[in-house]
């Protein structure tokens, strides 16, 4: 559409030239010279602007073309902790053929009856910090997309390990996101363990306090007796 567009407009100065030497009284050898010299400097300039256009709408494309292989999303889709006597492993696989793609993996849990303290731990390891992937973040969020704490990186490298712990969460539901990218064309994976710790409820410090006070009045009162 642009080239015919462009060729119109060249045939329509070629016509309003032709007009406008034709009003002139020069000789027709002259004439003819300057407007032949006038229409090849028209095209040279129309020629250059036309390769310039198609140039950068090559690069544009190209350009397009790399974001989006340099960041395809390859994330899981959200998986429930399995928790067995307040302990669960975790972990995602990738294929190969995904370098540089990067991934969110989450893994859904829910806290009853009671607070809990939580801890969780990640790891991936390679032969070398150039293959597999790196993981580069593991953070817990509540249900409805909250961050309550990031994780902290242990070590990176050939082997990557992430660590995470959050004191009395309260009754809900939450997450925990493991963050990371391919970093080669092999396939890579990570695994990981979490644990999770009831926290007493204030009323049940209380009464064990109070158990406390009773056996320690009944020692008392026991060894009065004897020395009677």
């Amino acid at each position: 559409m642009e080239e015919s567009s462009g060729v119109a407009r060249t045939s329509r100065c070629n016509a309003d030239v032709e007009r406008a030497f034709a009003s002139m009284k020069l000789p027709d050898s002259d004439n003819q010279a300057v407007f032949a010299r006038l229409i090849f400097s028209y095209e040279v300039i129309f020629m250059k602007h036309m390769k310039s256009l198609i140039a950068a709408a090559v690069l544009a494309t190209a350009s397009l073309g790399s974001t989006a292989a340099f960041a395809a999303d390859i994330s899981h889709g959200t998986q429930a902790l399995s928790v067995i006597d307040n302990s669960a492993n975790f972990g995602s696989s990738f294929v190969q053929n995904n370098q540089n793609n990067t991934f969110m993996d989450k893994f859904s849990f829910s806290i009853t009856r009671v607070p809990h303290d939580f801890d969780a731990i990640v790891t991936s390891f390679t032969r070398n910090a150039t293959t597999g992937m790196d993981i580069t973040n593991m953070s817990l969020f509540s249900g409805a997309g909250t961050l309550i704490t990031a994780g902290f990186q242990e070590s990176t490298g050939a082997t990557d390990v992430w660590s995470l712990r959050a004191d009395s969460l309260g009754l809900g539901n939450y997450y925990l996101q493991v963050s990371g990218k391919m970093v080669s064309g092999t396939a890579g994976s990570f695994g990981g363990t979490v644990m999770l710790a009831p926290v007493p409820e204030p009323e049940t410090y209380g009464m064990m306090l109070a158990g406390l006070g009773v056996v320690g009045f009944l020692a008392r009162r026991r060894k009065a007796a004897k020395q009677a």
